[in-house]
C-alpha cells in the first residue's frame, strides 16, 4: 500500500515540497499532502547544476535492501539545463545530500528533507 514519503519537484523555477505516496500495487490509495510551493533562485538551479557535472548521469538511485522498512525521499528537477531525479531509500550519497542542502533553504517551517548518513544496516541476519 505504502507510505507518505517527502517529495521535491522543481518544474523551470517553480518547486513543490509535499509527502506523496511512495508505492501502491494499482492506483494511490493516499492523498498527496502539499506542504509548500515557491519559486527556486536560477543561482540555487546554477548550484545544482555544479553538482550534477559531477556525476555522469541524470539519476542518482540508491537502495538498501536489508532494510525492511525506512524512509524513501524523492527529488526532481526539470528546467532547460538540467534533468534530474534522486531517489534514495535507506541509503547515503554525498552529491544527493549537497544537492539537498541547497533545497532545503526553500523549506520553511515544515520539516526538512534528510538523507540519514548512517542509515540502518539490517541485513536480515539474526545472531
Amino acid at each position: 500500500m505504502g507510505t507518505l514519503q517527502p517529495y521535491f519537484e522543481i518544474i523551470d523555477s517553480v518547486f513543490v515540497y509535499s509527502y506523496k505516496q511512495n508505492s501502491a500495487f494499482e492506483s494511490s490509495s493516499l492523498e498527496t499532502d502539499t506542504l509548500q510551493k515557491g519559486i527556486i533562485r536560477k543561482t540555487s538551479i546554477d548550484s545544482i547544476i555544479d553538482l550534477v557535472d559531477e556525476i555522469e548521469d541524470s539519476v542518482i538511485t540508491k537502495t538498501n535492501l536489508g532494510v525492511d522498512n525506512g524512509g524513501l525521499i524523492t527529488v526532481s528537477i526539470r528546467t532547460k539545463e538540467i534533468k534530474l531525479t534522486i531517489s534514495m531509500l535507506n541509503c547515503y550519497d554525498t552529491i544527493a545530500d549537497r544537492i539537498i542542502q541547497v533545497l532545503n533553504t526553500y523549506i520553511s517551517d515544515k520539516p526538512k528533507l534528510i538523507i540519514d548518513k548512517n542509515p540502518p544496516r539490517d541485513y536480515g541476519i539474526d545472531l
